[in-house]
Formats: C-alpha cells, sequence, structure tokens
C-alpha cells in the first residue's frame, strides 16, 4: 500500500524539496532569462528607439507617450516573465517545480502579448507612421508561441520525471544505498 496519507504525495515524494533553491542550476537559469530578457525587454527597448528616430517628424505627443507607456509595460511584465523563465530553466527536467514555471512562463507570455502590445496601443500609433498592424493578431501569434513553451514544460516532466525520481531516491539512498 502507498503511503499517502503521511507525507500527501505518493511513494513518500515530497514536492517541497523539488522546489528547492538548493536544486537550482543558475547557468541555465541565466540562459532561459536571458533569452526571455532578450525577446521581451531589450526587443521592445530597442523598437521603441527605432521608430522614435526614424519617424520623429510623424510623432504626435500622444504617439511619444503610447511609446514611453509600451516600454514601461514591457520593462514590468517583461521582468515578471524573465524570472519566471530563471525558474523554469533553472530547475530539473522531470520536476514539479520545472513543470509549474513552465506553466506560469507560458500564462506571463500571453498576458504580456495582451498588455504590452494590444491593451497598450500600439497599434494607432503604427498607423500613424503608416504601418498598418493589427497588434491583436501580432498579440495572438504570440499566445500561440506560449502554448508551445506549456507543451514543451510538459513533455520535459512526462519524459523526465521517471529519470528524475530515480536520481533523487539514489541521492537520498546516498554511498553504497543503506539510505545514509
Amino acid at each position: 500500500m502507498e503511503n499517502i496519507v503521511a507525507t500527501g504525495h505518493r511513494d513518500g515524494e515530497g514536492s517541497a524539496e523539488e522546489f528547492s533553491l538548493n536544486d537550482l542550476d543558475v547557468k541555465d537559469g541565466c540562459t532561459k532569462a536571458a533569452l526571455a530578457a532578450a525577446l521581451m525587454i531589450a526587443a521592445p527597448i530597442a523598437l521603441s528607439s527605432i521608430v522614435r528616430e526614424r519617424f520623429a517628424g510623424s510623432l504626435t505627443p500622444h504617439d511619444l507617450e503610447v511609446l514611453s507607456d509600451f516600454v514601461l509595460y514591457a520593462v514590468i511584465v517583461g521582468l515578471a516573465v524573465t524570472i519566471a523563465a530563471f525558474l523554469y530553466g533553472g530547475y530539473r527536467k522531470g520536476t514539479r517545480s520545472r513543470l509549474s514555471f513552465g506553466i506560469v512562463t507560458g500564462i506571463l507570455i500571453v498576458l504580456y502579448s495582451f498588455t504590452v502590445l494590444v491593451a497598450g496601443g500600439l497599434t494607432p500609433v503604427l498607423s500613424d507612421i503608416g504601418l498598418e498592424l493589427d497588434m491583436t493578431y501580432v498579440a495572438l501569434l504570440i499566445s500561440y508561441a506560449s502554448v508551445i513553451v506549456v507543451f514543451g514544460a510538459f513533455g520535459d516532466y512526462i519524459e523526465s520525471r521517471k529519470k528524475w525520481k530515480a536520481s533523487s531516491k539514489a541521492a537520498k539512498a546516498g554511498p553504497g544505498g543503506n539510505g545514509g
């Protein structure tokens, strides 16, 4: 019979150990965070700078305010995505922590796409400079990309869970396999 009553989990596996910061791989976390920061923070800042430089004569004061808000929203929500991506990348495949932060990262990417691109009012600014681009469609494309992130997190979890559990049990057993 499985020991579900004592620990609340099957076979004595505790989810608290899966969220331990001691198991965080900073190098892998930084890699995912750097990618997220480049896409979610640096790219919008660069885009805003390019639009301000190239189309300075076509932009109204309202357009400049919208671009400033666009950058502010990108930095705030992008920072949340970057932190979640760091945690997603830092935990080992097969852990609930990696799965959880993969799902959180996907949700934050959807939030980012609609908050920054759609609610930020960027479409009229782009129209003022001659670009007819509905940012709702761009946000939907980014949202589809976040689905890939979530499916990737589930795939990692399903594929690597047994391997992680075996290595976790071996680490608990210690040298010689006698339980320490």
